[in-house]
Parts: structure tokens; C-alpha cells; sequence
């Protein structure tokens, strides 16, 4: 079968992509409801990206045919085998968790110290102000969010998994696209203590709301290598 003749391809991506626009949806709500300062939003789309992580893991180990054209071990090409699928997917857990562990540790230090400091009286602008602390109810919210992601990206994972079936994604490729997820963190980080809590609260949903909707757009662009049939 032609890629001509099987149109779900592509839609497959459509409910599970709608899923976690409203699960960013929610969180921007929240934070501007309560309203949020730099460290709710940060937990909350760490925990998403470390969701994509596993999901991601996951789906590499779920491949069965691909193609290697992007991927060099060693400077050497390599073939398309379970052996060389199964060494990818652990080298991305490392790598992804690794990073993923130095943005935990960032952010247990910065969640702590904001709380001490917070016990303290601050001046009105104080960058500390901006950073927050979190409160047992914030805790409640951060799970639900935190859940809400889990479960769109599980809806979205089952349909990739199913679309990659229908094509030969290059794994080389598929690897790098979660790495688009850490830039809103990196810009956050930099910048937040800069344009206010307001500014920093609508440029990290801008900016996560463009990783997001990349991800998927190269996803599209790049993945779309479809073996014929």
C-alpha cells in the first residue's frame, strides 16, 4: 500500500496533539488564575517533558522498520537492526535523563531556597518575588496538571506508534525532536527575573506552546519517509 492510499497517517496525529494543546491550556489558566510565579510553571512542564521522555524511550523500542540515514556510530554508518534500534533508544535515556536530572536538582534548589527566603521580608522587587513558592494547594494543582499531561501524552504516543508502522521514520531523526522541549525552560530561566512575573508567565506559554506545535510540525516534515508498500 502507497502512502496515496492510507490518508490516517497524518490524522492520527490531530487528537492527541489537540489533547496536549488543552493540557498547556490548563496549566497557562491556572498559572493566571492563581495567579503563578516562575517555579509553578517550571515544575509542572519539567514533569511533561520527563512524561515525553519515557513515552519517547518507549516509542524508539517500538520501531520495526527505519531507516539509519541521519545516524553515525562511531563516524561510521549503521544498519537497520534491533541491535542498533535497542543501542539508540539507551543512548537517548541516558543522554535526555541526564539532562533531566541536572534540571531536577536546579529546580529541588531553587523551589527550597525560594521557601526560606520567602520566610523572610522581601521588598516588593525582589527576584525572589518572582520565582514563587509553592503551597499544599499548589501541590494539588501541580498533580492534576501533571496527570492531565501523562494522559494526552499517552494518547499521542499510541498514535505515533501507530503511524510510525505505516512509514520508515529515520531514527536519527526521531530522536532529537524532544530535545525542542527544553528550550522554553532554558529562555524561562534566563530572561523571567527580567520582564516581570506577568511577561514571564505569557512568554513561557508562548514559548512552550511553539515547542509543542514544532515537535509535532517536524514530526510531520521529517518522519513522513514512508516505505512503500
Amino acid at each position: 500500500m502507497t502512502a496515496k492510499n492510507r490518508p490516517d497517517a497524518r490524522m492520527t496525529s490531530n487528537s492527541g496533539m489537540l489533547a496536549i494543546i488543552l493540557s498547556n491550556t490548563l496549566t497557562i489558566v491556572m498559572a493566571a488564575v492563581m495567579p503563578w510565579a516562575l517555579v509553578h510553571l517550571l515544575w509542572p512542564f519539567f514533569i511533561q517533558s520527563v512524561i515525553i521522555g519515557v513515552f519517547w524511550y518507549q516509542r524508539i523500542r517500538s520501531l520495526e522498520t527505519f531507516c539509519t540515514d541521519y545516524v553515525m556510530i562511531n563516524n561510521r554508518s549503521v544498519d537497520s537492526t534491533p541491535a542498533t534500534r535497542d543501542w539508540i533508544a539507551r543512548f537517548f535515556a541516558w543522554h535526555y535523563g541526564a539532562f533531566h536530572m541536572a534540571y531536577f536538582i536546579a529546580l529541588a534548589i531553587l523551589t527550597t531556597t525560594s521557601y526560606r527566603r520567602h520566610q523572610q521580608p522581601l521588598p516588593e522587587d525582589s527576584t525572589w518575588q518572582l520565582i514563587g513558592v509553592i503551597s499544599p494547594v499548589d501541590l494539588i494543582f501541580l498533580m492534576v496538571i501533571s496527570f492531565s499531561f501523562f494522559f494526552s501524552h499517552r494518547l499521542a504516543f499510541a498514535e505515533q506508534v501507530a503511524a510510525d508502522r505505516e512509514r520508515k521514520p529515520d531514527i536519527g531523526r526521531l530522536m532529537i525532536l524532544p530535545y525542542a522541549r527544553i528550550l522554553p525552560m532554558h529562555m524561562a530561566l534566563a530572561l523571567g527575573p527580567f520582564i516581570g512575573q506577568a511577561g514571564m508567565t505569557w512568554l513561557f506559554a508562548t514559548l512552550k506552546a511553539i515547542a509543542d506545535t514544532l515537535m509535532h510540525k517536524l514530526e510531520d516534515r521529517w518522519m513522513d519517509r514512508r516505505s512503500e508498500r
